[in-house]
């Protein structure tokens, strides 16, 4: 039995639907009611010559904030990074994000369309945006108390690097150029439900006055298939902050990167704002040097000294994890 509902009705209960399932934890179960009622529920506001249906951009960024799941502003973060990036951070004022073009890891890029391809067997081109994606860049961070050697190993040169230690202004978090959010990773058994209710939507379509069914959009799909990830990576914990470029962007540049990837970067002021760079949502409170940091008790002694000359507030700590020479 089917129910007529308004559009406001719709848009409030997708976004109540997308909360439910992520405290339900990727429940199965809740998440095949919740589509099971989608598909059975009429949209009466709808007009008949109309082709497609997409929720407004703050229902949409809702929508998928709840099913990926909200950081709280009190939340650290941790980002680990190499020697020579701490070098430019410290003398140059400088920290970057690069586009997505330049991922160390290329299977990222793609997931979520190699994902509907493999378990859908979706056509690619149908997922492809428009939206140029050198004009977004992402920067990953780690929602951890402490940190990690295993992190240290992957991300910190290994255990040679340093660990920053974020936290978050939700005045500048405001998914008009940023969008911050720990990522959603596929199951044990590689499915990945969250993929799967938002391939459904997209595809199922919305029905409308008298059965007919009209195609359901995500118009911001561009921004949030980059929060989704395979299994194998769910011990990193990561939390995803994502930047749209706008004509006035600052501090933009041009670099080979190190899959030999001609890329843009954006610029950001590290411990002092410049008028030149972007001022970055994410504030550095302290830098954690690795465990084998080369000097590690004088640099740690040098870089204290030299936040206090610069009126930062940025601590400096060495890392207490001792059982990695």
């Amino acid at each position: 039995m089917t129910s007529m509902i308004t559009i406001q009705d719709f848009c409030d209960y997708l976004t109540t639907c997308s909360n439910v399932t992520y405290k339900s934890q990727k429940n199965k179960k809740t998440i095949n009611q919740i589509k099971k009622a989608i598909y059975l529920t009429n949209v009466k506001d709808l007009d008949n010559n109309e082709s497609e249906f997409w929720l407004p951009s703050d229902i949409e960024d809702v929508f998928f904030q709840n099913l990926l799941g909200n950081i709280k502003p009190q939340t650290r973060l941790l980002r680990y990074i190499s020697l020579s990036a701490l070098n430019r951070l410290i003398t140059s004022n400088t920290q970057s994000m690069l586009s997505v073009v330049s991922m160390n890891d290329r299977s990222e890029i793609d997931y979520t369309e190699e994902y509907f391809k493999r378990v859908h067997k979706g056509n690619s081109s149908y997922w492809q945006t428009i939206e140029e994606p050198l004009n977004t860049y992402i920067l990953s961070c780690m929602e951890n108390e402490h940190d990690e050697l295993t992190m240290w190993r992957l991300y910190g040169d290994d255990t040679k690097g340093a660990c920053l230690v974020y936290s978050i202004d939700p005045n500048l978090i405001n998914n008009t150029e940023y969008n911050l959010a720990p990522l959603s990773y596929a199951d044990k058994d590689h499915k990945h439900r969250e993929l799967n209710l938002v391939y459904d939507m997209m595809t199922r379509g919305i029905k409308i006055n008298k059965g007919i069914k009209i195609k359901f959009v995500f118009k911001r799909w561009n921004i949030w298939k980059h929060f989704f990830k395979p299994y194998d990576y769910h011990i990193e914990n990561e939390v995803r902050l994502l930047y749209r470029h706008n004509k006035a962007t600052k501090g933009k540049k041009w670099i080979l990167s190190n899959l030999n990837i001609f890329t843009p970067l954006i610029e950001f002021s590290s411990y002092k704002n410049e008028d030149d760079k972007e001022r970055l949502p994410l504030q550095i409170q302290k830098i954690i040097l690795g465990p084998n940091f080369p000097e590690s008790s004088l640099n740690k002694e040098i870089l204290t000294r030299l936040m206090k000359e610069n009126l930062s507030p940025i601590g400096v700590e060495q890392s207490t994890i001792d059982n990695y020479r």
